[in-house]
């Protein structure tokens, strides 16, 4: 176990998750929130922790819910842990239950918590369907429009192309890089050469 320079130990003391699954198969009803929320049910229930030692619960998810962005909030909610307990979600891309790890891990080290539950959860079969900004400002105009002339005149913007859905991408938005030429990249400054 990590010892920090106030004394403090931090340790991972039980792990749950859910299996994975095809995206739009047997899990595709469920969402996030839900996977999240089964597993910490069952990780308190595994583990016999009475859920008012519970200091903070720290999530991690790449595509929140529209709905209900504050995974971690919705997670916290569950009637074994105390009303109130600290609720933060993270996001970092392919990285964000490592990152709530991490998150919480830091808060026990720096004794802001001594009890915490991290973890990430993801549902790409319920991930949110944008329009496109065409379709989006004509049903703007059409809900401001004071007449039902006014709405009909804003819809008949509305295009074919306009349409079509925005699925979010997994994926960073800047040009794609090789591993080999980010490490470079990053072992430059400290002229670090390859071993070969």
């Amino acid at each position: 176990m990590a010892t920090f320079g106030n004394g403090r130990r931090v340790a991972i003391v039980a792990g749950v998750r859910t299996p994975f699954a095809r995206s739009g198969t047997v899990l595709k009803s469920i969402s996030a929130i839900d996977l999240g929320k089964a597993c910490v049910a069952e990780l308190i229930q595994r583990t016999s922790l009475d859920g008012r030692e519970i200091d903070a619960v720290v999530f991690g998810t790449v595509v929140p819910s529209v709905l209900a962005p504050n995974i971690a909030r919705e997670v916290a909610l569950l009637p074994m842990l105390p009303k109130g307990v600290q609720a933060v979600t993270v996001s970092r891309a392919c990285a964000s239950a490592n990152q709530a790890i991490t998150d919480a891990a830091d808060q026990i080290a720096l004794g802001h918590a001594s009890v915490a539950i991290a973890g990430g959860a993801e549902s790409l079969s319920n991930v949110p369907i944008l329009h496109s900004r065409g379709f989006s400002d004509a049903l703007v105009s059409a809900s401001r429009a004071k007449t039902l002339g006014g709405r009909v005149k804003a819809l008949s913007r509305i295009r074919p192309k306009d349409l079509v859905p925005i699925t979010p991408a997994i994926a960073e938005p800047c040009p794609p890089r090789y591993f080999v030429a980010e490490c470079t990249t990053m072992s430059a400054p400290w002229a670090i050469g390859r071993i070969r």
